[in-house]
């Protein structure tokens, strides 16, 4: 039946795209183990998911419109098309493999990222502080300098 090959072409490209999907979650992966975060790379790698989450939308929306087709006609006579939905399953489970390893990936990097983020701001706030209290040295040691004294000699 054509929506069945339909329905596999459509799980295979699936299956590809959640590969590169991986693959680019595990490259930020790697950018979040150095010291410091190569953002425009980190930007780049969000850019390409982002059209790649996109192909996936429209890939399973494409799907489910097919199985909808058919599906009335598979309960009828499953055994005619046994061979075929056993690829479909097959194909499934490899989908669904690859969704699990991407999540945990995703959810590792969301880890890191949260850290570094924490530890950012962190640094910042430390910095601000320091550049405050400096600030704040220089603009009382200039004024003693500058100003009147503090003690009078009241003795004539």
């Amino acid at each position: 039946m054509v929506y069945i090959e339909a329905m596999q072409i459509s799980l295979e490209k699936k299956l590809g795209v959640l590969n590169k999907l991986l693959e680019f979650t595990e490259d930020q992966a790697e950018l979040l183990k150095a010291d410091e975060l190569d953002d425009v790379a980190f930007t780049g790698i969000v850019d390409k998911k982002a059209v790649l989450i996109e192909e996936l939308t429209k890939l399973d929306e494409g799907f489910e419109k097919m199985y909808e087709n058919i599906k009335e006609e598979m309960k009828k006579d499953p055994a005619s098309h046994k061979e075929q939905i056993l690829a479909l399953q097959e194909l499934i489970g490899k989908v669904t493999e690859v969704g699990v390893k991407l999540e945990a990936t995703e959810r590792r990097n969301k880890e890191k990222v949260d850290l570094f983020l924490k530890t950012s701001r962190n640094r910042i706030k430390t910095f601000n502080k320091s550049n405050s209290a400096v600030s704040q040295y220089y603009k009382n040691a200039s004024a003693a300098v500058t100003g009147e004294s503090f003690f009078m000699d009241k003795k004539k």
